[in-house]
């Protein structure tokens, strides 16, 4: 019996539940935003190619991640607009609707971190965070291969 591959969002879903205050807070993954479709196919068959598991890593299309950041937005309560989690989120939106495409990453301990940011340094990254435990790690500043358009973690 064959299983269909699941789509990107089943992924995600399927890899992790978490959410902090109703918005979307994947402990242990990072979520890289990049310029284009190609970009993040092409990444995502780097980290498989170096030993991640495929269901590790999950492509999103910027449709895709602007439809799930905004129901996000619209679910979420005063304590993920308070904390970073809801900002985090409002900057995935924005590159979602210029045309980010993304990828949920699993990175759950330091070496899994590193493998990761090696292949990040291959290809144009425009955003970079790693949800940890309590606190959301901006990373695009230690990727070298990060765009002149690369954007911060959160809104300023």
């Amino acid at each position: 019996m064959s299983k269909e591959k699941p789509e990107a969002a089943e992924q995600v879903d399927a890899a992790h539940d978490a959410v902090e205050g109703g918005i979307f807070y994947p402990t242990g993954y990072i979520v890289v935003g990049v310029p284009d479709h190609q970009t993040a196919l092409r990444l995502q068959k780097q980290l498989v190619d170096s030993g991640l598991p495929p269901e590790d890593c999950a492509v999103q299309a910027a449709a895709e991640m602007a439809r799930a950041a905004a129901a996000d937005l619209e679910s979420g309560n005063l304590l993920s607009a308070l904390g970073s989690s809801g900002h985090v989120r409002s900057k995935q939106l924005e590159l979602a609707r210029g045309g980010c495409d993304f990828l949920t990453i699993k990175a759950a301990t330091d070496v899994e971190k590193d493998r990761v940011m090696a292949q990040l340094s291959r290809v144009p990254v425009r955003y970079a965070v790693l949800y940890r435990r309590l606190v959301i790690e901006n990373l695009i500043d230690h990727i070298p291969s990060a765009t002149a358009e690369r954007e911060p973690a959160r809104k300023a």
